[in-house]
């Protein structure tokens, strides 16, 4: 890629170019490093839950044999088409963090899926695991501590490349606080921290983490929330400096069962000199958040920009009822 004269400055400065070249992946400069993912999904949450994924939707998408067979028929078929298909594949977690927890001694299970239908090929460094071809699905396990503590698990970080072969490329661990609050509350915050290995093609630095600020509003109607995601190396051979993503959605409900809105993850750049959106990887996404009985599907079609090489993005996150 072709950086500006005040970029490579900037760049040489803090480390990742030297005087003959680039020798800690520039990219990053314009990338937002977002550990093992760089984009983070949206779908609703709220306290309680009988499954992983409410976005404050509950829905009917199309009556035949029951609600289970029904959903898992819809999941079954868009795995069919995304894995048949060629294209770029998004990261492993596509999500927007709210207010969702499970109960305490709860268990929540999703399924998040993503692939990308167009875009580029960009190495940030030597071995860099390319996204052509290449379906990701990572199952979430989570669990209820307490009224406003919850952890989870994401294992394995799983893909299967264009010859059908599969790989594991890490795990994540997740810790995630909701602050009290009455029933008739309507505002939300809170935070969630995790921290993950991963393999070397996934990131030059295997072990990473991120400290997510989550703040947001659900009326009848509306859903409005907001993430701060502060992403940092916990240990590996390459010196990063942390970066800053901010990840945003609103919906509005159709009907208890159905929401429609949108996701928008923008990358703000390093957190000593944030501000260059036009630089960063940014995206957006048109959602539907549905809900049938006690399964969840948030599902988004979207499209990256900025330094994105991805272009139409489709994910989707399955809460599948375990308990």
């Amino acid at each position: 890629m072709t950086l500006s004269a005040a970029q490579r400055a900037e760049l040489t400065e803090q480390g990742y170019v030297g005087g003959h070249g680039m020798d800690r992946s520039p990219a990053r400069y314009v990338r937002a490093r977002t550990c093992c993912a760089r984009l983070r999904s949206a779908t609703a949450h709220d306290t309680p839950r009988k499954s992983s994924r409410s976005s404050g939707a509950r829905s009917v998408i199309i009556e035949r044999d029951g609600e289970r067979a029904h959903l898992c028929r819809i999941t079954f078929v868009f795995v069919l088409l995304i894995h048949g298909a060629r294209a770029f594949a998004a990261p492993e977690e596509v999500q927007v963090y709210m207010a969702e927890m499970n109960d305490p001694g709860q268990f929540g299970l999703d399924v998040h899926n993503s692939y990308v239908f167009t875009g580029h090929l960009i190495d940030d460094y030597p071995g860099e695991q390319q996204s052509l071809h290449r379906y990701r699905i990572t199952p979430e396990l989570a669990y209820g501590l307490t009224h406003f503590l919850e952890l989870g698990v994401y294992l394995p970080l799983a893909t299967i490349d264009r010859d059908g072969q599969f790989g594991v490329d890490g795990v994540k661990l997740r810790l995630k606080f909701i602050a009290p609050r009455p029933p008739e509350q309507q505002w939300f915050y809170g935070a969630n921290f995790e921290i993950g290995r991963v393999a070397h093609a996934l990131d030059e630095n295997p072990y990473n983490a991120e400290l997510k600020g989550i703040v947001g509003f659900r009326s009848s109607c509306w859903t409005v929330a907001f993430n701060a995601n502060l992403d940092f190396v916990v240990s590996g051979p390459v010196s990063a400096a942390a970066s800053l993503e901010l990840a945003t959605k609103i919906s509005h409900a159709i009907t208890r069962e159905l929401a429609l809105g949108i996701e928008t993850y923008n990358g703000v750049g390093l957190l000593q000199s944030p501000g260059h959106f036009g630089s960063s990887e940014q995206s957006s996404f048109v959602a539907v958040d549905a809900s049938h009985g006690t399964w969840d599907l948030n599902l988004g079609v979207g499209s990256g920009y900025g330094s994105n090489p991805d272009r139409l993005i489709v994910k989707a996150i399955v809460g599948v009822p375990i308990d």
